[in-house]
């Protein structure tokens, strides 16, 4: 980091700012105030950042411009920044521009644009007096993204409400996904948050394999509130079978309910919950269980005393 300084101690000056990280640089102007709070204004330019000198998977080279300017009074921030940036990522071409801006209690993101390669991620919203957000995924070639990840992904992200009963959808979609030896052959995921901060989500994933066991299809239902909600699981088709269900809610900021159901199936054995038990999650950490027991067959595996696990 290097610069000429001038000013006084209500404002510093840094009129021909150059910042080196690796190749990469930043060069041009910065001016801090103190007289009333904190104020600035930037206007560099970004010339050959390459990622890899913070992140070794991701090697490439990008320029562009970023312009910032702003002030924090007390507790009341305003500001705006805005960034465009071209280059090449993992051998991909690659494009970012990102806008935002806001004052106080009302924040507004026009513009949010990532290109890499053939996937796209775009997305605006604001935060005022209500919300507003939409986020559009585009992903079809993953592995462009990542060593060792491949496959498609496509989803939809949009807020709606006010901030204090908002509102939201999220679908996503996704095929052949694999990271190292984890594989799926298809996800799909939609979930919803409507009023009365009531949440529904419904995920199924398919062909699920690790490495070379098979894991086969995982189901995950749930819905309800903080206070009252409830969920079930399933996993069948392969190495095992496993079902569990569950319903509870918050109190404070412990989470108390019932295991309504856990039954599973491996190796010509079934073992299921006779019945339903208490299971408290505390704040802490610890997780509790009361007297329960496990059945297959005239066979039972019994606890019968409260269990706690921390």
């Amino acid at each position: 980091l290097k610069s000429p300084v001038s000013g006084d101690l209500q404002r510093v000056h840094l009129p021909q700012l150059e910042l080196q990280a690796g190749q990469g640089e930043a060069a041009g102007n910065l001016s801090v105030g103190f007289a009333d709070g904190i104020d600035w204004r930037t206007a560099l330019a970004l010339r050959d950042v390459d990622p890899s000198y913070w992140l070794a998977e991701l090697p490439g080279q990008s320029g562009g411009t970023l312009a910032s300017q702003g002030a924090l009074r007390g507790e009341q921030l305003e500001a705006h920044v805005a960034l465009a940036m071209d280059g090449r990522l993992r051998g991909q071409p690659a494009r970012l521009q990102l806008e935002a801006s806001g004052r106080e209690a009302r924040w507004e993101l026009p513009t949010l644009d990532l290109q890499l390669g053939d996937n796209r991620i775009q997305g605006s919203g604001q935060w005022t007096e209500t919300l507003q957000g939409q986020l559009r995924l585009e992903l079809p070639r993953l592995a462009q993204l990542w060593p060792e990840l491949g496959g498609r992904l496509s989803g939809d992200l949009s807020i709606a409400g006010t901030p204090a009963a908002p509102q939201g959808r999220l679908e996503l979609e996704g095929q052949t996904i694999r990271y190292q030896d984890n594989h799926l052959q298809r996800l799909q995921l939609a979930a919803n948050l409507a009023d009365g901060e009531r949440a529904r989500l419904r995920m199924t994933v398919d062909g699920i394999t690790s490495g070379d066991t098979e894991l086969g299809q995982l189901q995950l239902n749930a819905d309800g509130t903080l206070d009252a909600h409830q969920a079930a699981l399933q996993l069948q088709g392969g190495l095992l079978d496993l079902s569990l269900a569950a319903a509870g809610g918050m109190r404070g900021g412990d989470w108390r309910g019932r295991l309504l159901r856990a039954a599973v199936d491996a190796y010509q054995q079934q073992w299921a919950l006779q019945q339903p038990v208490a299971i408290e999650r505390l704040a802490n950490g610890r997780l509790d269980l009361a007297a329960h027991c496990f059945a297959s067959g005239p066979a039972t595996l019994c606890a019968p005393d409260r269990k706690s696990v921390v």
